[in-house]
C-alpha cells in the first residue's frame, strides 16, 4: 500500500518552507517511508505579497527527497490550478502509487498523521468508504455541517466518525486508484475552474461512497453541536489550509482562531 502526497504550488517560499517542514514532521516520520511518495507541481505564478523565486520554490520541496521519493515537476509556464490538478492525477497514474491525497502548497500538517494505521488501512481496503483526514480553514472547519458524532473506531490517538451526507473536500481525501482512473478522461475533458467541484461531482456520479473523517481523539469533546452553533476544536484535526493562517503566525498563534477548544 503506497500514498502520493500530490501538491499543486505556486512560488512562495514563507508558505512552502512552513508547509515542508510539516510534511515531515507529521507525514514521513510517523508512518513507513516506503508507503510515501509526493509528488510537486510548481506553477510559473506568485501573489505579490509572496517572496521567493521558482528555483527557490524548488529547492524547497527538494528535500523532501532526503527522506521519500519525491517528484518535483516545473516547465517554466503556468498551468492555472485546473491543469495543475489534472498533470498531478496523470503523474499519480503514471506512479506505481495505490492512493492518491492532494493538499494545497500553503496546508500545514498540524498533527501527525496515521497512514499506517491497520483501521485506516482496512477501511481503505473496503470499497464502500472514501477517507478524509479533517482539515480546518482559517476561522472555520471544512467538516461542517456533515460530521456527526457517530464513531465507527477511537483509539488513544484518533477518532473516526460518519457523516450525515456525501461531501467531497480535496485536502486530506484519500482517493483510491481505480476512483481517478475512472474519473480522469472525464475530469480533463471539464471546462468548469473549480477542479474540487469537478472531482466530487464526477465522484457522485460513479460512486456511492460513505465518507469517514479521520479526527485526533484529543480527549475533548469533538463535537458540539447547541442550535446553531457548531464547533470542532482545532486540535482535532490534520491539517490547516491558507496563506493567511501561515502569514498570521502558523499553529503558534492559535489566536487567530475562531474555534471553541
Amino acid at each position: 500500500m503506497k500514498y502520493c502526497i500530490a501538491i499543486p504550488s505556486l512560488i512562495d517560499d514563507e508558505c512552502i518552507s512552513d508547509a515542508v517542514s510539516s510534511y515531515v514532521k507529521n507525514i514521513i516520520e510517523p508512518n513507513v517511508t516506503d508507503e510515501i511518495q509526493f509528488i510537486i507541481h510548481v506553477d510559473n505564478f506568485q501573489y505579490s505579497d509572496s517572496v521567493g523565486t521558482l528555483e527557490s520554490t524548488i529547492k524547497l520541496y527538494e528535500q523532501l527527497s532526503d527522506y521519500v521519493k519525491c517528484d518535483v515537476y516545473c516547465d517554466g509556464t503556468r498551468l492555472g490550478l485546473k491543469k495543475s490538478y489534472q498533470f498531478l492525477m496523470k503523474k499519480f497514474l503514471e506512479s506505481d502509487c495505490d492512493y492518491l491525497m492532494f493538499y494545497d502548497d500553503d496546508h500545514e500538517i498540524i498533527n501527525p498523521m496515521p497512514l499506517s494505521n491497520d483501521f485506516v488501512k482496512t477501511c481503505l481496503a473496503d470499497l464502500k468508504y472514501l477517507i478524509h483526514f479533517a482539515n480546518a480553514y482559517l476561522q472555520a472547519s471544512s467538516e461542517f455541517p456533515f460530521l456527526t458524532n457517530d464513531s465507527v473506531y477511537a483509539d488513544d490517538q484518533i477518532i473516526i466518525r460518519k457523516n450525515s451526507n456525501f461531501f467531497y473536500t480535496q485536502p486530506g481525501t484519500i482517493i483510491p486508484r481505480y476512483v481517478v482512473d475512472k474519473i480522469f478522461d472525464d475530469y480533463c475533458s471539464h471546462h468548469v475552474f473549480s477542479s474540487e467541484r469537478i472531482v466530487g461531482n464526477l465522484m457522485q456520479k460513479y460512486f456511492n461512497f460513505e465518507i469517514l473523517t479521520v479526527c485526533v481523539n484529543s480527549g475533548t469533546d469533538c463535537l458540539k453541536v447547541d442550535g446553531s452553533e457548531f464547533s470542532i476544536p482545532l486540535e482535532d484535526h490534520f491539517s490547516v489550509d491558507g496563506r493567511r493562517f501561515i502569514k498570521a503566525g502558523g499553529y503558534s498563534n492559535k489566536s487567530v482562531f475562531l474555534f471553541d477548544g
